[in-house]
């Protein structure tokens, strides 16, 4: 239910699958065409980060980046989804993480600049969830 999103500016938190007592801060967050997209965070010391924008982002495998999607009740981006959130310019605007691309459905690599690369599955990417 899209209405019971919190603001970008709360965390949202959920237990993870990944480690026992883990959180999930959800760091950015937009609608298209009547999906919520979001980017989240996993608040503990297991997984790698990187920096951007004065922000710490997860770079997860794409099992991990699946595993925190649906603890969010949520699901990784399809290809078309991708491309109407590209679309809007909303990653450049908001600050959300560029350098690195996102995991995708079916273990695609999506990146800012459009390209879609099919992966194995064990590269650390972003992590991008829909509902």
């Amino acid at each position: 239910v899209l209405n019971t999103m919190k603001p970008k500016s709360t965390p949202v938190l959920a237990t993870s699958e990944l480690a026992t007592n883990t959180d999930i801060s959800v760091r950015v967050q937009t609608q298209v065409d009547g999906r919520t997209y979001v980017v989240p965070y996993v608040l503990d010391d297991n997984n790698q980060f990187y920096m951007e924008h004065s922000k710490a982002w997860n770079r997860l495998s794409y099992d991990n980046a699946g595993e925190v999607c649906s603890e969010l009740k949520m699901r990784l981006v399809t290809e078309g989804e991708w491309e109407k959130l590209l679309a809007t310019n909303v990653m450049e605007k908001d600050s959300w993480p560029m350098h690195l691309p996102y995991w995708g459905y079916q273990k695609k690599g999506l990146f800012t600049n459009g390209r879609v690369t099919q992966l194995k599955g064990s590269s650390l990417l972003n992590v991008l969830c829909v509902k």
